[in-house]
């Protein structure tokens, strides 16, 4: 089956290496021999759960927060770098095109520049946690302050 076709009657809920029900639900098949691989999440919009497992599960995931360094310091996801949107365009030599992002800011906003930016400049394979930092927090999510 084609990456991001699901075949609703072939739906099945996985059980992540945590033990926990998997939080990306029915967006993906699951292999029962396999388990959750969490290839099925498109690049593109992801929520606040389906971020957490990127991370739970990619370690060569690069998380990159585009906030202000005032609002990085505050708090943000562990692992995140910090490059502001505003200076993102003169930054792009300290991303490889061929890494998977992980972009967030507070809300959206920020980050979708962030992704039409990164879009323009060869950058494909990028999820965008659209529910930003608030949403994170607000799911109980941790973050680190510097």
């Amino acid at each position: 089956m084609p990456k991001g076709v699901i075949n609703e009657s072939e739906i099945s809920w996985c059980v992540d290496v945590g033990g926990r029900d998997c939080p990306v639900g029915p967006r993906h098949d699951v292999d029962a021999a396999a388990g959750c691989t969490l290839d099925e999440i498109p690049y593109g919009a992801v929520t606040v759960a389906e971020a957490q497992a990127l991370i739970d599960t990619n370690p060569e995931l690069v998380i990159v927060d585009v906030r202000t360094p005032e609002e990085f310091a505050d708090g943000h996801i562990e692992g995140a770098i910090l490059l502001p949107v505003s200076e993102l365009a003169d930054r792009l030599d300290e991303l490889a095109p061929e890494d998977e992002l992980l972009i967030y800011c507070r809300t959206k906003n920020s980050s979708t520049t962030a992704m039409t930016i990164l879009t323009a400049n060869g950058f494909t394979q990028q999820f965008h946690m659209h529910e930003g930092i608030t949403g994170w927090v607000a799911a109980g999510y941790p973050t680190v302050s510097t």
